[in-house]
């Protein structure tokens, strides 16, 4: 090596080792967009995430792919793509209007085919793109569907009471002195047949004297009219009332009001849903011990002594799980970020109080915070609370994502869904691409814990690990490919290679309690006949240490859990235990 060459080498030597640890310094060398590692390129088949988008959203409230519902059809695919390419920039959007623009750009269907595609798509759904936005009006979905027949089964109870309230009023009325007059019967008659009678004459023949026995104590008269006016008031309350509310520190969402929900812009969304959900659960429990005060009024069962003090007590811990379905879900949605940086506090608030409140937690892709910043892992925060409904999932992945939705539109403890959906500030990067790589490098562990499925721990947590298998991947794999992320790899000209720099599969292997004094770098693509050195910051290389831990932390808890076989025995061991045996008993008999 010339002493050009040599002077050349130990000038790079020196930039890196500097860029390595500042993450400053050699700008040229800064890759002029996101970067294709080897790994990804040469050995990995990663799912077609487009086929999944977009989904369909129902009338009944189903969700799937809207390439499941035309799977059966010729040109699946293109039919799918079509109406992605004709929803455009739109979060959300009407199938029926959709469904023209998509219909007219598909040349390769013939007519049968798109009569076969109308029918294959119901009227009146909904088309959800991949998108950020994408998860509340996913989960509020689901929450509807789950809890619409809960809320018709209530409206119809407490309607139903109403009506026999009134006519036990009107019956115990119309035993009262005078009840009977040339006005009532009047209104009592048809219209068609008022003329032929004389009300007067007919009111007279009617009237009796009053029967006192058959009237209501004023006591349990006071207290129907009392239970009467709560529920009409209840009722009245339940009738104006949202499906669902919708809380969040950020300007409100589109397409919640179609789904029959309210959304509402608050500084501090988690103390806001839960004065809302107090409220709202106060107010519950007076309708609650209306229904059953007018439950036990129908069967003239109501005994002071007995039901006074009993639902004196009553309150909303006390009611049905149905009851409380019907209440209008109440849903609270931030940023990983919003919530790390000012709500915290208000976020532990809303687990500890075991009022049924969901939580969404979004997390846009990866971004210099996730590098620079503490980043709490939020959903095993939630974990840690014990008796909170937990789901760690991505958009990229709806065979894992709705599902757990739907397990947490059940629950009535607080639930947590922290989600990974892709970023909206991406300018020359792979939304798709990326959100998929957090699932693949495990950078984003995908488990849910649900404490209603038992009190063991194998029995609450389960994580995902078949759509997270192992694999080359690594979280620095998924930082490549971030545009925004771009700064933290220098791409390192052949002629300044090295022994100190040293491919990161080797790197992590040398990575104990700490990192090797040496520049990790990452095979990346250069060109099609080739590839080339991309040397990255140890704030990386420590997030991907980070990263991997997380993941074997939960992998070790998941096998924890699990019983574990008995060793085996060999045939040897089991001839000698059973000789001991043998041997026992009969110096047990002996000493006798």
């Amino acid at each position: 090596m010339s002493s050009q060459a040599s002077n050349s080498v130990a000038t790079w030597r020196q930039l890196l080792r500097n860029f390595h640890l500042s993450a400053q310094g050699i700008d040229a060398a800064v890759p002029e967009r996101a970067l294709c590692p080897t790994t990804l390129a040469e050995n990995q088949k990663l799912p077609e995430l487009e086929a999944h988008f977009p989904l369909c959203l129902q009338p009944d409230g189903k969700i799937a792919p809207l390439r499941d519902l035309v799977q059966a059809l010729p040109h699946a695919s293109i039919i799918n793509s079509a109406f992605r390419i004709a929803m455009g920039d739109q979060t959300c959007a009407a199938l029926d209007e959709i469904a023209p623009a998509a219909v007219a750009s598909l040349p390769e269907l013939n007519p049968t085919d798109v009569s076969s595609l109308k029918k294959l798509l119901p009227e009146g759904s909904i088309l959800i793109a991949f998108h950020a936005a994408a998860i509340p009006l996913l989960h509020a979905a689901t929450i509807v569907a789950e809890r619409k027949p809960y809320r018709v089964q209530f409206r119809e109870e407490v309607v139903h009471a109403i009506a026999r309230l009134r006519e036990l009023l009107a019956l115990d009325q119309s035993h009262a002195p005078g009840a009977v007059t040339a006005e009532s019967v009047t209104a009592s008659l048809g219209s068609g047949i008022r003329g032929f009678f004389d009300s007067s004459i007919l009111a007279g023949a009617l009237r009796r004297a009053a029967n006192p026995l058959k009237r209501m104590e004023p006591a349990r008269r006071e207290r129907c009219q009392a239970t009467l006016r709560v529920l009409e008031e209840g009722l009245n309350d339940f009738s104006t009332h949202p499906a669902f509310w919708l809380f969040c520190s950020t300007d409100t969402l589109d397409g919640i009001e179609a789904l029959g929900g309210a959304a509402r812009q608050s500084a501090d969304s988690f103390t806001t849903a839960i004065a809302l959900c107090e409220s709202a659960l106060a107010g519950l429990g007076q309708i609650l011990r209306a229904l059953r005060v007018a439950r036990l009024e129908m069967e003239s069962a109501y005994d002071p002594a007995i039901h006074d003090e009993m639902l004196q007590r009553f309150d909303w811990q006390t009611a049905e799980p149905d009851e409380l379905r019907a209440l209008p879900a109440i849903i609270v949605l931030e940023s990983a970020a919003d919530v790390a940086r000012v709500s915290l506090t208000s976020f532990g608030r809303v687990l500890r109080s075991g009022s049924p409140i969901q939580i969404l937690v979004t997390t846009p892709g990866l971004s210099q915070s996730n590098l620079d910043e503490f980043q709490p892992d939020i959903a095993y925060l939630a974990i840690s609370h014990r008796e909170s409904f937990v789901l760690s999932s991505s958009l990229a992945e709806p065979s894992h994502l709705l599902p757990g939705m739907a397990r947490m539109a059940k629950t009535l403890r607080p639930a947590v869904a922290v989600v990974s959906v892709p970023s909206e500030e991406i300018d020359d990067g792979d939304p798709w691409l990326e959100t998929i790589l957090l699932v693949r490098t495990r950078t984003m562990p995908l488990y849910s814990y649900d404490p209603d499925a038992g009190s063991k721990w194998s029995e609450r947590f389960d994580l995902a690990a078949d759509l997270q298998p192992a694999s080359e991947l690594t979280p620095v794999d998924a930082a490549a490919v971030c545009a925004g992320l771009r700064h933290h790899f220098r791409l390192v000209p052949a002629d300044a290679w090295d022994a100190e720099q040293l491919e990161l599969a080797k790197y992590l292997e040398a990575y104990q309690n700490r990192p090797p004094r040496a520049i990790p770098f990452l095979w990346v693509q250069k060109d099609a006949s080739g590839h080339e050195r991309a040397a990255f910051t140890r704030t990386l290389a420590n997030f991907c240490i980070d990263r991997q831990r997380a993941w074997a932390l939960f992998h070790e808890l998941t096998e924890a859990g699990k019983s574990q076989p008995e060793p085996a025995v060999s045939p040897e061991a089991a001839r000698q235990e059973g000789a001991n045996d043998a041997f026992q008993r009969v110096l047990a008999l002996l000493s006798q």
